[in-house]
């Protein structure tokens, strides 16, 4: 997972006056996307008003097809959401307001309707 905070902080450091401090940053920040397996275009193209810290993306990816499953569960969950689960509730609430969950927040609705399909 990339740390955006102190990625943000390295890239603010690569304009620094001092030649070697403005470099030794940029790669710094270079090897931070190399190692969260990802690339910069991949990180620049990830959703904007994504949550961070914690509940953000390990690493950007396209979510076309997680978005489409995301609404299906949303869909076939249906009055779970409205009637009672608090924590539903919660994930509707972020997922209507920035049109995305994370990783960590879909494990949670994904169980919930392998739930609702076992008759739990």
């Amino acid at each position: 997972m990339v740390n955006l905070q102190l990625l943000a902080k390295l890239l603010s450091l690569a304009s620094s006056p001092n030649d070697a401090e403005a470099a030794v940053a940029a790669r710094k920040a270079n090897a931070m996307v190399s190692a969260a397996g990802t690339t910069w275009e991949a990180l620049l193209r990830a959703p904007v008003g994504v949550p961070r810290g914690d509940d953000a993306p390990d690493i950007a990816t396209p979510e076309i097809d997680v978005k489409q499953q995301v609404r299906r569960a949303f869909i076939e969950l249906g009055m779970e959401i409205v009637s009672g689960d608090q924590e539903l509730r919660a994930l509707w609430a972020i997922y209507h307001d920035h049109g995305y969950l994370s990783p960590a927040q879909r494990r949670p609705l994904f169980e919930a309707v392998r739930r609702k399909r076992a008759g739990r």
